[in-house]
């Protein structure tokens, strides 16, 4: 009984956590779809969620081993991430070349990596990997919100 007890608890501050350390990065996301604030440093940000990818790539690789100690959805949600900034790299690249191309299709791809992102941080029981998910969905929201202001820079 007590050890149910424990667990339950466990189950409950997990829970916790998670809402705590989501909360930002909704409130980002939130702030960004109403206002379509245009980012000051383009660049310099999009080099810096360039650099997250990268990141997200090499830490792929090094929890690979660590799979089974690790939420199910953690893996696949930094795939997503990496994914999703690697289309706004593309989109960046063509719209150089068919100047009538926006970045609004990508909207449907952006929320489905964050909701996913969003999954694998309540799945997941390491408060640091779940806080490393919530940058990626904040870089995620941030460059979302460039692409719907036109602002992206991209550094190649």
């Amino acid at each position: 009984m007590l050890k149910r007890h424990k667990t339950e608890q466990k189950k409950l501050k997990s829970i916790l956590w998670s809402f705590l350390i989501i909360l930002p990065s909704i409130l980002l996301g939130t702030f960004l779809v109403n206002n379509h604030v245009p980012v000051q440093y383009a660049y310099f940000v999009s080099c810096i969620i360039v650099l997250l990818a990268v990141f997200d790539f090499t830490t792929v690789v090094l929890i690979e081993q660590y799979r089974r100690k690790l939420g199910r959805a953690t893996i696949p949600a930094l795939l997503s991430a990496i994914f999703v900034i690697l289309m706004f790299l593309i989109a960046a690249s063509l719209s150089r070349f068919l100047k009538h191309l926006d970045y609004s299709y990508l909207t449907p791809f952006v929320v489905a990596a964050v909701l996913l992102i969003y999954i694998a941080i309540f799945r997941e029981k390491n408060i640091v990997m779940k806080s490393y998910l919530s940058i990626n969905s904040c870089a995620l929201s941030i460059l979302w919100a460039m692409g719907a202001s036109d602002k992206i820079v991209m550094p190649f």
